[in-house]
């Protein structure tokens, strides 16, 4: 799961939203210094990579990655899931994806005070220039990719990325409407658990 569904799954509670929203940008001793309604975000965050990365649906789709994307087939798959989740919002959601948007940047934005000095621009930058919509399209999930690909280590294949996406689509969805409905149930619980 990437940005879209992590903040989906975040069940609209804007503490929840803001913690699980920066979990991955922030290091552990950032994260150890937050309120604990904030800590319940990155547990959350933490649960839902858990699961997902556990799930034999999810496990299978990785392993038909793999020969595209090798070790990045992972992080290939929760991008893709994101544009699925757009793409199936209406089955998902009575709420409006631009209103969605809109309210979950306010949620991130009026917790500004709690981002570290050195994630502030990022951030705003993020909010500002609508990060969520960049899932909704074939050229932003190219751009995605691209961005990616200039921060990677070792070679990734994700020139390749929306074209495998394409070819697989309709795979993607079938696996994504088994996942994610699971993904909704147990988040809910964990967090009524938490």
């Amino acid at each position: 799961m990437n940005y879209l569904a992590h903040i989906f799954l975040s069940h609209n509670d804007p503490s929840i939203v803001f913690g699980n929203f920066m979990t991955d940008m922030m290091t552990i001793h950032e994260i150890r210094k937050w309120p604990e309604n904030l800590q319940k975000g990155v547990a959350l965050h933490r649960y839902i990579d858990d699961f997902t990365d556990h799930n034999l649906t999810n496990r299978n789709r990785v392993l038909s990655l793999h020969p595209y994307f090798g070790k990045y087939a992972s992080v290939v798959l929760d991008i893709y899931y994101d544009y699925i989740l757009f793409h199936l919002w209406d089955e998902y959601t009575e709420i409006d994806f631009d209103s969605f948007c809109n309210q979950h940047y306010e949620h991130i934005l009026s917790y500004k005070d709690m981002v570290p000095a050195r994630l502030t621009r990022r951030v705003d930058n993020m909010t500002r220039y609508n990060f969520l919509h960049s899932y909704t399209s074939i050229e932003g999930i190219r751009n995605t990719f691209d961005r990616l690909d200039q921060r990677a280590k070792y070679p990734t294949g994700f020139d390749k990325a929306t074209d495998v996406l394409l070819h697989m689509k309709m795979d993607l969805i079938r696996d994504f409407n088994i996942f994610f409905p699971a993904m909704i149930r147990k988040t809910k619980g964990f967090l009524d658990r938490y």
